[in-house]
């Protein structure tokens, strides 16, 4: 593994262990979608570094597997890989992927994402989370943030655009000076509401 042969100072400082990629044949097997299979691989992977484990929106209890992959040794969880699409070609009927079908991502991806974040944080007050999916403009990374992520990736839109990442920052940082706040400020207002859950 790269993260095998990585000595001390270099630049990688963590590794995401990504047990959630949709792009298989078959995805009823896809490690994420079980409490035990996460548990493994995370497991398998212990390298020296920090593992940011990336779990998928696609189960009926996100917080499980995420205890999971927690309670094998992630030091991080990356909520959320993409969402399970499909796209059909209308000449033909057919899929456009060739695997059948493929992870939605994007804006569409963004309150399903929230929503992971929101739980896993109630359920895992002390966790380091990584906010993703559909950060495309600084309100979207707020609302990671006001929902208990620790950080947040910016993803689909450098596909677009290679200064996303940057372009969020500077939303983020120009409405907290706009609102008097900051995102330490914002991480604190999560914290506070961890008792809060999402109702059915």
């Amino acid at each position: 593994m790269l993260a095998r042969a990585t000595h001390g100072g270099s630049a990688i400082v963590a590794v995401e262990v990504n047990v959630s990629c949709p792009n298989v044949d078959d995805r009823s097997r896809m490690f994420a979608h079980s409490e035990t299979a996460t548990a493994q691989v995370v497991a398998a992977t212990e390298c020296g570094l920090p593992r940011w484990v990336k779990l998928s929106p696609n189960v009926p209890d996100i917080a499980a597997i995420a205890g999971a992959a927690l309670g094998a040794g992630a030091e991080a969880l990356t909520l959320t890989n993409t969402l399970l699409g499909l796209a059909l070609d209308i000449d033909t009927g057919r899929p456009v992927l060739g695997a059948g079908g493929g992870g939605l991502s994007g804006e569409g991806l963004h309150p399903v994402a929230v929503r992971a974040v929101w739980e896993c944080r109630a359920a895992f007050p002390d966790a380091a989370i990584i906010g993703v999916g559909g950060v495309a403009s600084g309100p979207a990374a707020i609302e990671f943030l006001m929902a208990g992520a620790d950080a947040v990736q910016v993803g689909t839109a450098t596909f677009r655009d290679p200064r996303a990442p940057w372009k969020v920052l500077r939303d983020v940082t120009r409405w907290c000076r706009k609102n008097g706040t900051s995102v330490d400020a914002l991480r604190a207002g999560a914290c506070s509401r961890r008792a809060i859950t999402v109702p059915e």
